[in-house]
């Protein structure tokens, strides 16, 4: 870490967080849960919009079903906090149309511009719950299953789920794991058009990143897209999405 990160509290969070799946067996203290909400809610946003609904699931049942639907992923029924983000905009539709009742119903585009605005409130979350050592964890599974997602959750016309996160305070082990590296910024930042990088380009990136795990690259590279390129998810995650936007296109007119 770099000396300009150390001396900036802001920096040195994001540099340092990592994905937290394994959790200490207690709640998230009420001062720090509506720290993370709060900072969620502060998100950078259209227009000042805030194309999004926050769905705090405490249920238990609830989080055992969603953890099923995403995969089996136990962590999830077994997290102390756990918040569904969804796309929304049923408010605004609702609201613009007082003004002009004859105008259109959303599209596409609005729906990827709330995809987008729930992702920056995603990204404040995790880093304010980091800034006071709470571990986190992305979990994007939660775009699979669109239909009994909706169901579960009551989502209505113009509010898609987008992304799940899991939150605790973080067990030693996971708190002395060392971070994952990741790519340098010389790697991923054109300047004024896209570069097109090579495969033998792609590969020295990948080569470079992998070097601390000290496993064969090819070994790890076959692993790697098996699960991530070949992996059943991928079709179901297709389909999902596709479920998601016919729904949002058909979704209820005025």
């Amino acid at each position: 870490m770099d000396q300009r990160s150390k001396d900036n509290t802001a920096l040195e969070n994001i540099y340092s967080r990592k994905s937290v799946r394994l959790f200490e067996k207690r709640p998230v203290s009420e001062p720090d849960r509506a720290a993370i909400l709060r900072a969620a809610l502060e998100a950078p946003s259209p227009a000042n919009m805030s194309l999004y609904t926050i769905i705090e699931i405490t249920d238990q049942e609830l989080k055992n079903r969603t953890a099923s639907l995403c995969h089996g992923q136990a962590f999830i029924g077994e997290a102390p906090m756990v918040l569904l983000f969804a796309a929304d905009f049923k408010k605004w539709n609702d609201f613009f149309h007082i003004y002009a009742p004859d105008s259109r119903t959303p599209g596409l585009g609005d729906m990827m511009l709330a995809w987008e605005d729930s992702y920056i409130a995603m990204q404040n979350a995790v880093t304010a719950a980091w800034a006071l050592r709470i571990g986190s964890c992305y979990i994007g599974h939660v775009i699979e299953h669109y239909e009994e997602t909706r169901e579960l959750f009551g989502l209505p016309d113009y509010v898609v789920p987008t992304g799940l996160l899991v939150f605790g305070y973080p067990t030693e082990k996971q708190l002395a794991r060392e971070k994952f590296s990741h790519f340098q910024w010389e790697d991923m930042v054109c300047e004024n058009r896209y570069r097109e990088k090579s495969p033998e380009e792609f590969r020295t990136m990948l080569e470079e990143r992998q070097k601390k795990s000290g496993k064969d690259f090819d070994t790890w590279a076959k692993k790697f897209t098996e699960l991530k390129w070949q992996g059943d998810f991928r079709e179901e995650m297709g389909r999902s999405v596709r479920a998601m936007m016919d729904a949002w296109l058909k979704g209820r007119p005025y």
